[in-house]
């Protein structure tokens, strides 16, 4: 809600309103709380729909992408940039595979 009402707020000036959602990023600190919880970094990386780990590179390119022109059109957007773990539980998921057992 704080997006659209900044986007509805803001847009009579020419100023989009946009929001990136990034997901886990494979950083630094990401490694320190796998190595404290004894995961290992494949079985974390294998939780999410797409496989891996989203880089800071990538999350970036979003947040410069809607700043630009080829995002001009776009207000009160928000970009999940997060390997698909917001469309839910999928066969990579380690719930499903542990709720089979």
């Amino acid at each position: 809600m704080l997006c659209k009402s900044l986007a509805l707020e803001l847009i009579p000036f020419h100023i989009r309103v946009n929001t990136v959602s990034p997901g886990t990023c494979e950083m630094p600190m990401m490694h320190r709380m796998a190595a404290q919880y004894g995961c290992i970094k494949d079985e974390f990386s294998g939780a999410f729909p797409i496989g891996r780990l989203a880089q800071p590179r990538e999350v970036a390119e979003a947040v410069v992408f809607l700043a630009s022109d080829r995002g001009s059109h776009m207000v009160d957007a928000d970009l999940a940039v997060d390997g698909g773990a917001t469309i839910g539980p999928t066969s990579r998921s380690p719930a499903l595979k542990w709720a089979s057992l």
